[in-house]
């Protein structure tokens, strides 16, 4: 009795007949309770004992013992004339299904464990709980599992996540209000977003990024539906034009180097690299080629470039910059400071000047400066390459400090921002834009987004010329996103979930897989 009561409830209808230890493992010997049972086809219930076998199934493990449970079923006759069974195996309402060679609750946890891990880091798990499974026999579970019903669905966010990155791509649907994953498509074509929004008539809301697909296929499935852009790619859309301007204009990212105390650089020329020469080459003939009169498609097969990279050289006078994203200070400027302070501490130590020069605003490799530092202490030249007193910013760097608040820059972001908008007046009248764009988004304010959009289309700044052409066009769904309160953020995050399962697999697993394995819920 008391080993029926650790392991099974009073109401369970079965009772312990007895207790078998072996080395590992652990045998209950269970004998079934039920004075009737019910047919599974015709549901009547029958009393009349045909015969008695035994079933083996397997349980939980405890006490670091597997436990294995001998199960003595019966069958009973059916006394239903008009029935097709004549003879059926007693049923059990809990922890047993028919046919089932594992208990239910053994059965739930491997199916949560496997939803959780995957395949073979579930089979190793299992061996570590003392569970005999394949990583087969988990990804089996999974398969037969019949996916949950969401019921209605009224708030809807959806966006695209890529099967192979720049291949193939399919489409994520979330329900925002409930936080779940509601459906999960193989492509991010309109005809499937139309027919899958078609099946869900109480769609009211749905959120996406600018994609043209989604754009038409909610327009056609869901014509009842508000639209919402997601403003998170409202403002990455127009930092893109920002960066495109800054890089017609990259001949204003260069600017006196800001410092605590003027230090002199040394008059090294700077010598032109194999890599921009070779750019402004490309440039020369994707120039001469378009003269000629051909397109982008013939001139990117012509010398072998991408489309985009083409029509990105035509709108530039220079070639792009190259170089890693942070600003590097040259340690020759800080020479003439360093010469002055071997002169009057001859025997100042490496540190001390290390330390020094970082206080006055170098910010590279210790290696690099400590190899300076030693070539001035012995009184040897040190061939360095110089930059000059300019630094030239990247205009993937830059462009954040234009869609930044004034107050949200610090004091060397704000002189990089006051001279560029001194220098170039493009530059300076789109900063004006953007954060006036920035302040509406925040506020709420709607109402002056077509003021906004006619002013830049009076600016003569072609590239935000464009962006707002393009908010023209999909002028609804910004507006709802300036109103409403709905974005993509819950749908990124489900992405990002989808991105981490889908790397434990090793990218190896079936879309099928992928989808149950986020569709049903482990909670």
């Amino acid at each position: 009795m008391l080993s029926k009561n650790i392991a099974f409830d009073k109401s369970d209808p079965f009772s312990i007949v007895s207790v078998e230890k072996g080395q590992w493992q652990i045998t209950l010997h269970l004998k079934s309770s039920q004075k009737k049972s019910r047919c599974p086809l015709c549901r009547t219930y029958s009393r009349s004992i045909h015969s008695h076998y035994h079933r083996t199934i397997k349980d939980l493990p405890a006490f670091c013992n597997q436990i294995q449970l001998h199960l003595g079923v019966r069958r009973f006759y059916c006394h239903n004339k008009k029935c097709k069974r004549w003879v059926f195996t007693e049923r059990f309402k809990v922890h047993f299904t028919p046919y089932g060679r594992v208990s239910k609750r053994l059965e739930e946890t491997l199916l949560k464990l496997t939803l959780l891990l995957g395949g073979n880091p579930g089979e190793k798990l299992c061996q570590t709980l003392n569970i005999t499974r394949s990583s087969s026999s988990l990804i089996r579970l999974v398969h037969r599992q019949k996916l949950p019903s969401r019921g209605e669905v009224v708030y809807v966010g959806i966006d695209d996540w890529a099967q192979k990155k720049r291949l193939s791509y399919g489409s994520c649907i979330v329900d925002m209000e409930r936080h779940k994953l509601v459906e999960l498509l193989r492509d991010r074509e309109a005809a499937t977003v139309e027919k899958w929004l078609k099946k869900h008539p109480e769609v009211r809301v749905v959120s996406r990024d600018r994609f043209l697909h989604y754009r038409k296929g909610i327009g056609e499935g869901a014509p009842q539906a508000q639209q919402v852009g997601d403003r998170w790619h409202l403002l990455k859309n127009l930092g893109d034009a920002l960066q495109k301007l800054l890089e017609r204009n990259r001949q204003y990212l260069k600017y006196s180097l800001p410092q605590k105390k003027r230090l002199p650089a040394l008059p090294v020329p700077k010598s032109a690299s194999a890599n921009s020469i070779h750019r402004r080459w490309q440039l020369e003939q994707i120039r001469r080629l378009h003269q000629e009169g051909l397109g982008l498609k013939a001139i990117a097969g012509k010398l072998q470039m991408a489309r985009v990279t083409v029509r990105k050289y035509l709108t530039l006078s220079e070639p792009p910059l190259r170089g890693g994203g942070r600003l590097q200070v040259n340690i020759a400027l800080f020479e003439r400071y360093v010469r002055d302070r071997i002169r009057e501490e001859p025997h100042v130590q490496l540190l001390q000047l290390f330390k020094e020069i970082k206080a006055l605003g170098y910010n590279g490799g210790r290696s690099v400066a400590y190899n300076h530092l030693h070539a001035l202490v012995d009184g040897r030249l040190y061939p360095l390459q110089n930059n000059g007193s300019y630094l030239d910013f990247l205009p993937s760097r830059v462009r954040m400090l234009l869609v930044k608040k004034t107050a949200d820059l610090s004091g060397r972001e704000q002189k990089i921002v006051t001279r560029l908008s001194l220098q170039c007046p493009q530059i300076g009248l789109a900063y004006t834009m953007a954060i006036q764009f920035r302040e509406m988004m925040a506020a709420k304010q709607a109402m002056n987004l077509k003021n906004w959009i006619h002013r830049v289309l009076k600016s003569e700044i072609p590239e935000l010329i464009s962006f707002a052409k393009g908010i023209l066009n999909d002028f609804e769904a910004t507006k709802n996103a300036l109103t409403l309160p709905w974005s993509n953020g819950q749908v990124e995050g489900q992405i990002n979930k989808l991105k981490t399962i889908k790397r434990q697999m090793y990218g190896r697993a079936s879309f099928e897989l992928l989808r149950k394995r986020l569709l049903l819920d482990t909670s």
